[in-house]
């Protein structure tokens, strides 16, 4: 706690906007579309979806099987500083009820930039991996200085990604039915949130089937994509 006041207090009005908007960076909004345009633009067959979705559920059951009170402390940017119109884009980006314990945000960067650095011909990979290394730290230090999480929290987060992340990746290269076997992790992972947060659990399983089922019409049609179990049957 007194890490968290600590740094709020040493972050002025202004640098708390610019981590206001690096949390938005780390967010389900940026990361799933930049996700979903990757996929749906034809880039082989890197399905980063599911991969991120497994990551959802993990931290989703962590954060309800833990339960750790947020710290509860008045981030670097107020309700009442704002004018009316940004009110609504601070409460997105601090608004949860759910525990503090993953940082969810440092989960969910921390393995979308193993997807980027390892599957991504974007930039070379030596400064893939530099620029990830802020991305993660940026999110992570903004998720403190908006008073929503402790050190422990986005630490945490980012290890648990990168374990899942590589993990996953790893599955995805080496396996035949890789589709099934990372659905397969997730839905095992997410089970526990339908316990705590039925509507939330189902969404994850919906996102699952959903991805599973436009995979294998996409794998019909086009043969770069990698197989499913459903695809083959259908094939002989």
């Amino acid at each position: 706690m007194e890490f968290v006041e600590g740094v709020v207090g040493l972050v002025p009005f202004w640098l708390g906007l610019v981590f206001l908007v690096f949390s938005y960076l780390g967010s389900s909004y940026v990361v799933f579309s930049v996700s979903l345009v990757r996929y749906f633009r034809g880039f082989g067959f890197g399905f980063w979806i599911p991969i991120l979705l497994v990551g959802y559920g993990l931290f989703g059951s962590l954060k309800f099987l833990f339960f750790i009170d947020r710290p509860g402390v008045s981030g670097a940017v107020c309700f009442s500083d704002l004018p009316s119109f940004l009110v609504p884009v601070l409460e997105g980006a601090v608004g949860f009820s759910s525990g503090s314990f993953p940082s969810g945000h440092a989960v969910a960067v921390a393995i979308f930039t193993v997807l980027i650095v390892l599957d991504s011909g974007v930039l070379n990979r030596g400064l893939r991996l530099g620029l990830g290394v802020l991305y993660i730290v940026g999110v992570g230090f903004s998720r403190i200085v908006l008073g929503v999480h402790y050190l422990g929290d986005v630490i945490g987060g980012v290890v648990i990604g990168l374990v899942v992340g590589l993990s996953l990746y790893y599955i995805r290269e080496n396996s035949r039915y890789a589709v099934e076997l990372i659905s397969l992790i997730g839905v095992l992972v997410t089970a526990p949130t339908l316990y705590f947060d039925f509507y939330q659990g189902l969404w994850l399983f919906f996102g699952f089937f959903a991805f599973y089922t436009i995979h294998s019409v996409r794998t019909l049609v086009n043969d770069s994509y990698k197989n499913t179990f459903i695809v083959n049957l259908l094939e002989g």
